[in-house]
Protein backbone atom coordinates (compact mmCIF):
# COMPACT_ATOMS: atom_id res chain seq x y z
CA UNK A 1 0.00 0.00 0.00
CA UNK A 2 1.21 3.52 -0.72
CA UNK A 3 0.10 6.80 1.34
CA UNK A 4 1.37 10.26 0.71
CA UNK A 5 1.69 13.04 3.43
CA UNK A 6 2.83 16.55 3.99
CA UNK A 7 2.68 19.43 6.64
CA UNK A 8 3.18 16.91 10.32
CA UNK A 9 4.95 20.11 11.39
CA UNK A 10 6.43 18.00 14.02
CA UNK A 11 8.00 19.95 16.76
CA UNK A 12 6.05 22.91 16.40
CA UNK A 13 4.18 24.70 18.66
CA UNK A 14 2.50 27.26 16.63
CA UNK A 15 1.32 24.90 14.36
CA UNK A 16 -1.30 24.17 17.08
CA UNK A 17 -2.44 27.25 17.58
CA UNK A 18 -2.30 29.10 13.59
CA UNK A 19 -3.84 25.38 12.43
CA UNK A 20 -6.33 25.19 14.92
CA UNK A 21 -4.83 21.52 15.98
CA UNK A 22 -6.92 20.24 18.71
CA UNK A 23 -3.73 19.54 20.77
CA UNK A 24 -3.07 21.10 23.92
CA UNK A 25 1.00 20.21 23.35
CA UNK A 26 3.23 19.14 20.96
CA UNK A 27 3.88 16.05 23.08
CA UNK A 28 0.23 15.52 22.65
CA UNK A 29 0.15 15.90 18.31
CA UNK A 30 2.78 13.53 18.39
CA UNK A 31 1.32 10.95 20.22
CA UNK A 32 -1.47 10.94 18.08
CA UNK A 33 0.31 11.24 14.97
CA UNK A 34 1.81 8.44 16.28
CA UNK A 35 -1.07 6.26 17.27
CA UNK A 36 -3.06 7.00 13.87
CA UNK A 37 -0.25 6.01 11.73
CA UNK A 38 0.85 3.08 13.09
CA UNK A 39 -2.72 2.01 13.49
CA UNK A 40 -2.78 3.19 9.34
CA UNK A 41 0.19 1.88 7.69
CA UNK A 42 1.66 -1.37 8.20
CA UNK A 43 5.47 -2.62 8.12
CA UNK A 44 5.26 -3.05 3.97
CA UNK A 45 3.89 0.07 3.13
CA UNK A 46 5.56 3.04 1.86
CA UNK A 47 4.81 6.61 2.93
CA UNK A 48 5.85 9.44 0.30
CA UNK A 49 6.54 12.42 3.12
CA UNK A 50 6.06 15.39 0.57
CA UNK A 51 7.18 18.25 3.22
CA UNK A 52 7.33 20.11 6.12
CA UNK A 53 7.83 17.10 8.37
CA UNK A 54 9.16 19.41 11.16
CA UNK A 55 10.49 22.40 12.86
CA UNK A 56 12.81 23.79 15.08
CA UNK A 57 13.01 19.80 16.65
CA UNK A 58 16.74 18.49 17.20
CA UNK A 59 17.83 15.92 14.13
CA UNK A 60 18.39 13.93 16.89
CA UNK A 61 14.37 13.65 18.38
CA UNK A 62 13.21 13.74 14.90
CA UNK A 63 14.89 10.60 14.11
CA UNK A 64 14.04 8.93 16.85
CA UNK A 65 9.97 10.09 16.42
CA UNK A 66 10.56 8.44 12.50
CA UNK A 67 12.01 5.48 13.95
CA UNK A 68 8.50 4.54 16.06
CA UNK A 69 6.92 4.90 12.59
CA UNK A 70 5.72 1.72 10.85
CA UNK A 71 6.42 1.44 6.88
CA UNK A 72 9.03 2.56 4.33
CA UNK A 73 9.04 6.44 4.18
CA UNK A 74 10.28 7.53 1.12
Amino acid sequence: MKYYISDLHLFHENAIKFDHRPFESVQEMHEVVLKNWNGRVTNGGFVYLLGDMSLRGKNEDLIAFVTRLKGKRC
